[in-house]
């Protein structure tokens, strides 16, 4: 299920994208990954703050995650910034592409985790 919806669905989208090219509104897109960068930063600042006698491994894990999220906000609204600027169509498909991409690797890098680290 964690494969189908966050790399299998996306891929899919972003080859709809890509075979009916249309030029995404970067001010939207930079607006929402904005908004969603901010939900990351804060997640990642509760984290930060978590007294030390209450942090473990698993701890230090979601951290890390939330501040790859926080990247990868980042890298959309640059996206959204490039597509406002130059109005290319294939720059929002690219972006996507190179996010799920990063996210199957994380994935995987999960699973054998948690091969290795059964609960």
């Amino acid at each position: 299920a964690l494969l189908l919806f966050s790399v299998i669905l996306p891929c899919l989208g972003t080859a709809q994208r890509w075979a009916s090219p249309a030029v995404a509104d970067g001010r939207i897109v930079m607006a929402v990954a904005a908004v969603v960068g901010c939900g990351n930063y804060a997640v990642l600042q509760l984290l930060r703050g978590t007294p030390h006698e209450h942090r473990d491994e698993l701890h230090a894990g979601y951290g890390l995650h939330a501040l790859a999220d926080l990247w990868v906000s980042g890298a959309v609204v640059i996206g959204g910034a490039v597509t406002y600027v130059t109005r290319v169509a294939f720059v929002d498909p690219t972006v996507s592409i190179i996010v799920i991409t990063w996210v199957s690797g994380q994935i995987l890098i999960l699973m054998e985790n948690d091969r290795k680290h059964p609960v």
